[in-house]
């Protein structure tokens, strides 16, 4: 297994033109292949519904359309669907890449 072999689909919603007065979401597909897919970590809430939430960070080259990815948006990836948490980091030391956290919470 390569370091950046994973493919992840990025799906946002965004508001569409209006009909009728009235603003039609859409969901659009960001496909990202050449990804690092790693666990970061979980947390457990006792006497919670959905107990479990599960971190994992997302490492790519730069170059993929990262600018586009925002907090909130969901993640299919691995036969699973996630949320991004918090802002897309740009690293140029190194080896430049992007990195992003994304989560699942669930029982």
């Amino acid at each position: 297994m390569a370091l950046h072999d994973q493919r992840v689909v990025v799906q946002q919603v965004k508001n569409g033109d209006p009909v009728g007065g009235i603003s039609v979401p859409t969901t659009t597909d960001i496909t990202i292949d050449g990804c690092n897919v790693q666990p970061v970590g979980t947390a457990e809430s006792i006497g919670q519904p959905e107990p479990i939430t599960s971190r994992w960070r997302v490492s790519t080259d730069v170059d993929d359309p990262h600018d586009e990815i925002r907090p909130q948006d969901t993640v299919l990836w691995n036969g699973g669907e996630f949320e991004v948490q918090g802002e897309v980091q740009t690293f140029y030391a190194v080896r430049p890449h992007t990195e992003f956290i994304i989560t699942r919470t669930g029982g």
